[in-house]
């Protein structure tokens, strides 16, 4: 009886560590990210797939989400390198119908999806602003965000340039608010580390599967032409 006793408890205590370390698996692997972040880099796998304004005004009132991060791949506030003093110009804001697409106590509001959760330590916007406005930035889920930077551009054409805020904290998306159209920032980038593996560009060549390819006799069908006597 007291063997059996204890070749159950050995295998229950197999068991036990087997799924506690599956169970901190996860966390270990983001703590493990964490400690290996000792210089943030900038975030780079930012697409136009996943950022969306939440005003539905891509494609029709002009300007586009994604003009927040067009002009990443030339500029590196953070780092200094910025060729030719290169200064970004597109803007994110919807150009027409303001009243509609700036809805009270909600402005402008633009969602990123970087795909995985980052430790986001820094943002660096510029603000390219000709009036002061209110913009606001917040991490967390589409059901619970969380305040993180809240500014009014400088709207002196003197400062325009480059401002730093500090983030420090884990996401996956990130939302930016505009109070109004005069809010204009003309780039964003972001500082952190990536706490997964980064999954690669989304492919833009439909993959998935397609129709049979039909003959040449169900293609063409019959065709006719009645021509209309007051043509003549």
């Amino acid at each position: 009886m007291y063997k059996v006793f204890i070749i159950v408890t050995f295998i229950v205590l197999i068991f036990s560590c087997g799924n506690r370390r599956n169970l901190s698996s996860g966390s270990v692997q983001q703590k493990k990210a964490s400690l290996e972040c000792g210089s943030p880099q900038k975030i780079t796998a930012i697409y136009p797939e996943f950022v969306y304004d939440l005003s539905g005004y891509k494609g029709i009132a002009g300007g586009s989400p994604y003009y927040l991060f067009d002009e990443n791949a030339f500029v590196d506030p953070k780092g200094r390198v910025s060729p030719n003093d290169y200064h970004p110009t597109t803007n994110a804001n919807p150009t027409l119908s303001y009243s509609y697409y700036y809805p009270k106590n909600r402005g402008n509001r633009i969602v990123v999806d970087l795909q995985i959760a980052y430790k986001i330590s820094e943002v660096y916007l510029y603000d390219m602003a000709r009036q002061s406005d209110s913009v606001w930035i917040y991490t967390g889920t589409m059901q619970n965000w969380k305040l993180k930077v809240a500014f009014a551009t400088r709207g002196d054409i003197t400062q325009w340039g480059w401002r730093k805020f500090s983030i420090e904290d884990s996401s996956r998306f990130v939302l930016f608010r505009f109070n109004g159209p005069e809010a204009n920032i003309t780039e964003t980038v972001l500082y952190g580390c990536a706490l997964d593996k980064i999954p690669p560009p989304p492919v833009n060549e439909y993959t998935g599967p397609r129709l049979p390819p039909k003959s040449l006799r169900e293609f063409l069908g019959v065709n006719s032409y009645q021509m209309d006597e007051t043509f003549l």
